[in-house]
């Protein structure tokens, strides 16, 4: 309806001027293509963030990204939001004593100067958890990044079933042979 779209557009510039939102947020309230990262100068978005797109009546998924730092400066992330998840934590697979791969909720995760930081399946990645409503594939979830200098970052992140370049094996490979 184009009265609400225009409401919507209204609503996430006012909320914008007042701070109660995030540029990212405002672009998607306005039916905007958002900004794939609105992010500090020295950071960039290597790989496309994306969040695995949850089996039905599962209230948690996992967010992927991979980010670049071309400061002199490391960089620490220590914590992360989405508006469409109650909590948002910062989580890594790692193999134990056993040979059992375990994940485990960490305090941080580094960004070197000059390097990045790879969150993937099976690695380091955000959980997003009590997930606020069903997500779709292909809609589009702010998710924001806190650093330990007091900024943050925030990108768009794609509901996916796979990640990015995959899907073609994802479907290809689900339950058939080939011959």
């Amino acid at each position: 309806m184009p009265g609400t779209r225009c409401f919507a557009r209204l609503a996430g510039v006012l909320l914008l001027g007042l701070g109660l939102t995030s540029p990212l947020s405002a672009q998607l309230a306005a039916d905007q293509a958002p900004e794939a990262c609105v992010c500090p100068d020295e950071v960039t978005l290597v790989e496309p963030a994306w969040i695995r797109l949850p089996p039905p009546n599962l209230s948690v998924t996992a967010a992927y990204m991979t980010l670049g730092n071309r400061g002199d400066d490391e960089l620490t992330v220590v914590a992360a939001e989405s508006p469409m998840a109650g909590t948002a934590e910062l989580h890594e697979h790692r193999q134990d004593a056993a040979g059992v791969m375990r994940m485990r909720q960490v305090a941080s995760l580094s960004l070197p100067a000059g390097g990045s930081l790879a969150m993937e399946p099976g690695g380091l990645h955000l959980m997003l958890i009590d997930l606020q409503q069903p997500l779709a594939e292909g809609e589009i979830v702010p998710v924001t990044l806190h650093l330990a200098d007091g900024r943050s970052l925030e990108v768009a992140a794609e509901v996916r079933r796979a990640p990015p370049g995959r899907d073609h094996e994802a479907h290809h490979h689900h339950g058939h042979r080939h011959h």
